[in-house]
């Protein structure tokens, strides 16, 4: 498949500006996501070779490491050791706290809206 290079070079100036940040909030970028081939390339591109997930919210772009992502995302002995935690029950109890806390912080069935 031949993409434009302009298209390529602006997939390649959202994903770095996603890995500096871990978000994008700036209205001409994400437009910019919507244009030509630049979502089909950080789709199909990058999210596959770098092991990650752009998505899109509320008018801006997020990322996110893959399951197994070991250069964006932790394992769970790094997780234990930066928490001090004995074992993986104390870190699945971790995660299960912010978990509920985070489903908490919405306010309807849909979970849309924060309050």
């Amino acid at each position: 498949m031949q993409w434009n290079s302009d298209d390529v070079r602006l997939a390649t100036r959202i994903f770095i500006h996603l890995l500096k940040e871990g978000q994008i909030v700036d209205r001409e970028l994400y437009h910019a996501y919507n244009q030509g081939d630049v979502r089909l390339i950080l789709e199909e591109i990058v999210e596959k070779e770098a092991d990650v997930k752009i998505f899109s919210a509320r008018d801006s772009l997020y990322i996110t490491p893959g399951v197994d992502n070991r250069y964006f995302g932790y394992t769970n002995a790094e997780l234990r050791s930066k928490m001090k935690l004995k074992d993986n029950s104390q870190l699945y109890l971790a995660y299960f706290s912010i978990l509920c806390l985070s489903a908490k912080s919405y306010n309807s069935d849909e979970q849309s809206l924060t309050s």
